[in-house]
C-alpha cells in the first residue's frame, strides 16, 4: 500500500495487524511499531491499565465527593460553627498540597510540630481572608503565607528552594 492509497483509505476502527495506516500525515506500519506479537491482554482486546485506572479515578473522587458532604451533614448535624469548619478542611488541605515536598523532612518530630503550626496558621489566615478580606486580595496573601511557611521550613530545617515537588533536585 502507498502513502496516497493509505491516506485516501476510509477504513473505520483500529488498523488490523500488520498493515500501514496513516496518523497525521504520516504512514506507520502496525507491525514494525509493536512488533510482530500482540501483548497478551491486548490480544483480547481488552486494555491494559486504562480501565483500572479510570475506576480508581471515580472511586477516589467520589470518596472526596463523599467526604465533603459527610463533613457537612456532620457539621450541621452537631452544629458545629461553619468558622471551626472551615479553619478545620483549610488546615488539613495543606497536607496534599506540600506532604510530596517535605517527605524527607516529616521523619523528624521537630519538622511534624512546624507543619501543625503551620497549618494552623493557614486555617487562621484563610479564616481572616474570608471575614475581612475582598476575594480578590486572596491570592496575594496566600502566596505571601506559603512564602513565609517556606521561609521558615528553609531557615529552620534546610529545606532547599530549589527542589521540584517529586523531590529531585533542579539541574543547573
Amino acid at each position: 500500500m502507498t502513502r496516497r492509497q493509505a491516506s485516501k483509505s476510509k477504513v473505520s476502527g483500529p488498523p488490523v495487524e500488520g498493515h500501514m495506516f496513516s496518523v497525521g500525515g504520516h504512514v506507520h506500519n502496525d507491525s514494525a511499531d509493536r512488533g510482530s506479537t500482540p501483548l497478551p491482554a491486548e490480544a483480547n482486546g481488552v486494555p491494559t491499565a486504562g480501565c483500572r485506572d479510570r475506576v480508581v479515578l471515580v472511586v477516589a473522587a467520589l470518596a472526596v465527593c463523599a467526604a465533603g458532604v459527610g463533613s457537612f451533614w456532620f457539621a450541621e448535624e452537631y452544629r458545629i460553627n461553619p468558622a471551626w469548619f472551615f479553619f478545620t478542611w483549610n488546615s488539613i488541605l495543606l497536607i496534599p498540597m506540600f506532604a510530596r515536598r517535605f517527605r524527607a523532612q516529616f521523619k523528624r518530630l521537630s519538622f511534624i510540630v512546624f507543619f501543625a503550626v503551620w497549618m494552623c496558621v493557614h486555617g487562621g489566615v484563610i479564616l481572616a481572608l474570608m471575614r475581612w478580606v475582598s476575594i480578590v486580595y486572596w491570592p496575594i496573601f496566600v502566596l505571601l503565607e506559603f512564602a513565609a511557611g517556606f521561609i521558615a521550613a528553609h531557615s529552620l530545617f534546610g529545606v532547599p528552594f530549589d527542589r521540584v515537588p517529586d523531590g529531585r533536585g533542579v539541574k543547573r
